[in-house]
């Protein structure tokens, strides 16, 4: 099918998850992960790059599944019962890009009301892929988006912000081409080296884990903000304007007493 490079991303996934590397153990010790290898079977069977067999792209109809998106209402039940049970720390979307070079992310704009609701830092949700940036070579922040275009509200990560309430939701892209910055500039990727950011994709979420480093991470994000002249984003990123309890309200510690991060792919 069209969008393999998510594969040999999962691979990596797995395979570090279950090595004996310390940092995989610690994340096992800590951390219930759930993959979902595949949520359109039937229309891979059939050769689609990314429709069902019937002919419908699945990640725009995550909003409102109709009965012919048996897929979805599976997997949105299933995720309701885990959300009445416990919180979800992460949840992640692979995917490929066939335009786009480098790896990236694309994730959700919170307004002012969400902040106050789930009482996490103005910006959480840009630290985790800042921190991929910093453990990526391929992964490039500066091409990571953070609002919803129009047309978009159908997508998993849009749903999984709103519905579910998960601040850390994120699509994932991998470029089918490679890189134009860095070591990767003007190379195609090899499988190896989606596999590889698999493995350095664990070993973010760890990171991510860390309560003070993630502070850190943020000042280092609003910092490049505030220095940066043309910076376009909408203000509630800011920390201008902020104290230290503002900008931080609670931790994520209190906020996830018990974290069990959910790992969609």
């Amino acid at each position: 099918p069209g969008e393999t490079p998510s594969n040999y991303m999962l691979r990596g996934i797995i395979e570090y998850l279950v090595s004996s590397n310390p940092t995989a153990k610690r994340l096992r010790e800590r951390f219930v992960f759930i993959v979902i290898p595949m949520l359109n079977p039937d229309g891979v069977t059939a050769g689609n790059t990314r429709t069902t067999l019937l002919g419908d792209d699945l990640n725009r109809h995550w909003h409102e599944p109709e009965q012919k998106h048996r897929p979805l209402d599976f997997f949105k039940g299933f995720l309701s019962k885990l959300r009445s049970q416990r919180d979800i720390f992460l949840a992640v979307d692979l995917h490929a890009h066939s335009r786009r070079k480098n790896i990236f992310s694309y994730g959700c704009t919170p307004s002012k009301e969400y902040v106050a609701r789930d009482r996490l830092p103005v910006g959480y949700e840009r630290v985790f892929p800042y921190i991929l940036s910093k453990m990526c070579d391929a992964f490039k922040y500066e091409q990571c988006t953070f609002d919803l275009k129009k047309g978009r509200e159908g997508t998993s990560r849009s749903v999984l912000f709103k519905d579910f309430q998960i601040r850390a939701a994120y699509t994932i892209e991998a470029s089918f081409l490679g890189g134009n910055f860095g070591k990767y500039d003007g190379l195609h990727y090899t499988t190896a080296d989606y596999e590889r950011f698999g493995k350095q994709f664990c070993d973010a979420i760890w990171e991510f884990s860390d309560e003070e480093k993630m502070k850190w991470y943020l000042r280092e994000i609003r910092a490049r903000q505030t220095a940066d002249s043309d910076e376009s984003e909408e203000s509630d990123y800011s920390s201008e304007g902020l104290s230290e309890d503002d900008a931080f309200p609670a931790s994520p510690r209190e906020v996830y007493k018990e974290v069990y991060p959910l790992q969609i792919i």
